[in-house]
């Protein structure tokens, strides 16, 4: 509901659908870190958001892989593996900061989210010395599961949207198709049913 409303903003206007599949995305993996979404204008969140799909970018550089072969090229002042170090230090001190923020008023045992549920068990193994539960890894926890749970499906969305642009019969077809396709119950029926379901196997086959 909220990615199609910011989509009528433009008016049928042409626009970018980045920012807005990427947010769209994220806010689901923001509900269970969080246990809220963040807004299209949060323009804190949207700068984070375009440094995590830059350090993808730049992972898969040249750069990346002379530095994963020769640590040592690390001293060097210049190459865009320094990028990648800067854009990760950013991340880094956001994420601090934004779990700090929704760890406010926790209260023991009573998780909201999966922050407070990591808190939980880093109070009951804090005298541990053998747990790998820390401050530190829940920061890189919550960068992984937003990184991992977002980039791949905002990229599979934004094939699909050019894909119905470029094939508008496609794109009118496959909705038509999809309805109902739960309410099947007879054998006839089903069998419908399971001849549809192909045209949404094939298309999520021509998008991956």
């Amino acid at each position: 509901m909220f990615f199609l409303d910011a989509i009528d903003t433009y008016k049928g206007k042409p626009f970018d659908a980045k920012c807005l599949v990427t947010n769209a995305v994220s806010n689901i993996t923001n509900l269970i870190i969080f246990g809220e979404r963040f807004t299209y204008d949060d323009t804190e969140y949207q700068h984070m958001i375009e440094i995590f799909s830059e350090n993808i970018e730049l992972a898969a550089s040249v750069w990346a892989f002379l530095y994963n072969a020769f640590p040592w090229i690390g001293i060097l002042p210049f190459g865009k593996h320094q990028r990648l170090f800067k854009n990760a230090a950013k991340v880094y001190d956001f994420l601090q900061k934004i779990i700090q923020r929704f760890s406010q008023n926790r209260v023991s045992q009573k998780p909201r989210h999966l922050i407070d549920s990591y808190l939980d068990e880093l109070e009951k193994n804090i005298n541990d010395a053998e747990s790998s539960l820390s401050t530190e890894n829940l920061i890189f926890t919550v960068g992984e599961l937003i990184i991992a749970g977002t980039e791949t499906t905002t990229n599979a969305l934004r094939w699909a949207i050019l894909y119905m642009a470029l094939y508008p019969n496609i794109q009118e077809f496959i909705p038509g198709r999809s309805e109902g396709l739960c309410a099947y119950k007879t054998k006839q029926e089903l069998a419908y049913r399971k001849q549809n379901e192909a045209w949404n196997d094939i298309l999520a086959l021509e998008l991956m």
